[in-house]
């Protein structure tokens, strides 16, 4: 028997979305953890992706769930407005929100070449800022997704999905 078994190279996704949005939704949960954001204060919002996958998937407004699953803007809005309690948590309703479309509207995709993150380690890596109508700014990066190998989700999480 061998030592080295695959099984432990398996990413659970936490959000069912397109893997490579899951840094900017942890970026965006860790935020509201750490500070009381509301979407009608917010200016602007840079996402700043270590991959080019960002460019090719800008849909502002989604036409259904599977679009929506691939929305980073929509997505980052929803995770916004909205706890991931359960693993159902793109409703058919949040689709055409009025709230959730305007705030999507805030959110701009950018190629990080500010902090060097190379591609090929770390592709799913991100940096979100937002910048409140105060002028407030609230940073996170996210360099590895939960639910990577490299940072397990917890069993309470995995259970609940």
């Amino acid at each position: 028997m061998g030592e080295d078994f695959k099984v432990r190279l398996v990413s659970l996704k936490p959000y069912p979305s397109c893997r490579y949005t899951h840094s900017t939704l942890d970026a965006i949960q860790r935020l509201k953890r750490k500070n009381v954001i509301k979407v009608d204060n917010i200016k602007r919002i840079n996402v700043y992706l270590a991959s080019d996958f960002a460019a090719k998937n800008l849909t502002f407004y989604p036409r259904n769930v599977i679009d929506a699953q691939f929305s980073l803007p929509f997505l980052a809005a929803v995770s916004l407005m909205k706890n991931f309690d359960k693993y159902r948590w793109i409703l058919r309703e949040d689709i055409g929100n009025r709230v959730v479309l305007r705030t999507a509207q805030k959110i701009r995709i950018n190629r990080d070449v500010k902090t060097g993150i190379v591609h090929k380690e770390n592709e799913l890596a991100c940096r979100v800022t937002v910048e409140m109508k105060s002028s407030q700014r609230l940073q996170e990066k996210v360099m590895i997704p939960r639910g990577d190998p490299r940072n397990p989700s917890i069993f309470i999480e995995i259970f609940h999905q």
